[in-house]
């Protein structure tokens, strides 16, 4: 065989190991974002929702109420918000002693 035989042959080889290399990077790429968006989506899908209601001590706050009813899918911050939409409290009001409020929680 020639040099440029040899030479074509080891060209083609390099080719195709990039071109398989490429094709083998894309395709673990997909499967980790594709399995990414699954573990994603398994976070935030709810469970089924209920109701308690709690009654507000001396020194409880909206925020601490979330951090013990939370899901695990859910930050403290959008929960607060939730609490307050659900017992109709405005930023500007404060919790006082004895107040009942309704708390969701899921199972």
């Amino acid at each position: 065989m020639s040099s440029r035989t040899n030479r074509k042959r080891t060209v083609n080889r390099k080719r195709v190991l990039i071109y398989a290399a490429v094709l083998a990077a894309g395709i673990l790429m997909i499967l980790l974002l594709g399995s990414g968006i699954t573990a994603a989506s398994a976070k935030q899908e709810k469970k089924e929702v209920y109701y308690t209601s709690v009654r507000v001590e001396a020194g409880d706050t909206l925020w601490s109420l979330a951090e013990k009813y939370v899901p695990e899918y859910e930050k403290v911050g959008d929960y607060v918000e939730t609490l307050r939409q659900l017992n109709r409290i405005r930023r500007e009001d404060r919790l006082i002693p004895g107040q009942i409020l309704v708390i969701a929680y899921y199972k």
